[in-house]
């Protein structure tokens, strides 16, 4: 009795079975590849944007390198003073486009004041 049921099982299958499990298979990994494709795509993008960032700050001053540096205020200084003192004019027109790009960096509205003992963050060339 189990071999009848075997052969009816065997009977009723229906035509190209082991062909679709095949096409299951190979959809599987075209899926994988695709992903795969995309996300090494998109890796790529990323890193030639980043790649093109860094380019772009290197050329702009030449051979020369932006650094940051960590400034402590002293009692009776004002941050134009400060920036009068540490802006190279080989990188910057003038004090106040210097000034500007120190308030961009430190994020310091009009509304904000500076007092000794607070940090600031200088840029300069190197």
């Amino acid at each position: 009795m189990i071999r009848e049921e075997r052969n009816r099982s065997e009977h009723y299958r229906k035509p190209g079975y082991l062909s679709n499990k095949r096409k299951g298979k190979k959809n599987r990994y075209l899926k994988r590849f695709m992903f795969a494709t995309i996300s090494a795509g998109f890796v790529l993008i990323i890193g030639l944007s980043l790649f093109s960032m860094t380019a772009a700050a290197k050329t702009k001053a030449g051979n020369e390198t932006l650094y940051y540096t960590s400034y402590t205020i002293e009692s009776g200084e004002s941050l134009w003073d400060i920036c009068e003192a540490h802006m190279d004019p080989d990188h910057y027109k003038n004090t106040k486009e210097y000034f500007k790009t120190v308030i961009r960096i430190n994020r310091i509205s009009d509304t904000d004041y500076i007092k000794s003992g607070d940090h600031l963050v200088l840029p300069y060339y190197k």
